[in-house]
C-alpha cells in the first residue's frame, strides 16, 4: 500500500480526517506501523556570506514586516571585498508589505552606494521574488513599481549585479534590518565602523568576515511511504 504523505502530513500537523480516510476504524497495528517507521528526510546545506571581488563592493539588504502590511523595516550593510564594513544603515519604513520593505531597504543601499561610488557593487537579497523582478523575469507588482523604476535608474550603466541569497547568508542584513525596531520613535541608525556596531551584529560581520558558515535545514516529508 502507497500512501502520499504529502497530503497527510501538511504545515507540521497530520491530517485527522485523511487519517481515518486511510486507516479504518480500529486498525491499529497498521496505524502504529506508519508511524514508527516514518522519518522525515532532512537535508543539511552550508550556507557562506560570499564575499565580492576585489576592488569591488557588496550590498546585502532586508525587510521586515510586522503584519504584512505592518510596521516595518529595512536595513542594508555595505562591505569591502575582505568582509570590512563600509557603511550600514537601518531604517523605520511605517506601514508597508514584506516585498514593499525589501525593495526599499535594497534602494536605499543602491543609492548610498551610488552616491558615494562603492562601486562595482553586488546587491544580495534573500528575497527570491525581488530577484526575479530585477531579472526581468516576473512582473512588477504596482505597490513597488516607483521603487523598481528608481533602482533600474540607479543601475543605469553601472557595475551593478543583483543576487539572490538563502536567509541564512543574510544574517547581518538581517539583523540591522530588525535592530531599528527597539528604538521606538527612531527613524534611522546609521554604523560607519564595525566599533560602532554591537556585539551581537559585531559577532555577525566577523563570522562572515572569517568564512564562518552557518547551516541550512531543510526538511522533506517523503513523498510515497508503503505500508
Amino acid at each position: 500500500m502507497q500512501i502520499d504523505v504529502d497530503h497527510l502530513f501538511h504545515e507540521g500537523s497530520w491530517n485527522e480526517e485523511l487519517l481515518r480516510n486511510v486507516f479504518p476504524e480500529n486498525d491499529w497495528p497498521n496505524l502504529v506501523h506508519f508511524f514508527e517507521g516514518y522519518k522525515p528526510t532532512v537535508v543539511p546545506n552550508v550556507i557562506y556570506w560570499k564575499p565580492p571581488m576585489e576592488r569591488t563592493y557588496k550590498c546585502n539588504s532586508d525587510g521586515a514586516s510586522k503584519g504584512n502590511p505592518g510596521q516595518s523595516a529595512g536595513g542594508f550593510c555595505i562591505r569591502k571585498w575582505k568582509g570590512e564594513l563600509i557603511f550600514a544603515a537601518t531604517y523605520d519604513l511605517g506601514i508597508k508589505a514584506g516585498l514593499e520593505a525589501e525593495t526599499s531597504a535594497m534602494e536605499k543601499g543602491l543609492n548610498y552606494g551610488v552616491t558615494h561610488n562603492l562601486l562595482p557593487v553586488c546587491l544580495e537579497t534573500d528575497s527570491l521574488v525581488l530577484t526575479k523582478i530585477l531579472h526581468g523575469s516576473s512582473e512588477v507588482p504596482w505597490s513597488i513599481k516607483v521603487l523598481i523604476k528608481k533602482i533600474e535608474f540607479l543601475r543605469n550603466k553601472k557595475e551593478v549585479e543583483v543576487l539572490h541569497t538563502f536567509r541564512e547568508g543574510n544574517k547581518v542584513a538581517d539583523y540591522f534590518t530588525n535592530f531599528i525596531f527597539s528604538f521606538a520613535g527612531t527613524k534611522i541608525k546609521t554604523f560607519q565602523s564595525i566599533q560602532q556596531v554591537p556585539k551581537e551584529g559585531k559577532s555577525l560581520l566577523i563570522m562572515d568576515a572569517n568564512y564562518i558558515p552557518n547551516i541550512r535545514i531543510t526538511k522533506m516529508q517523503n513523498k510515497f511511504y508503503g505500508l
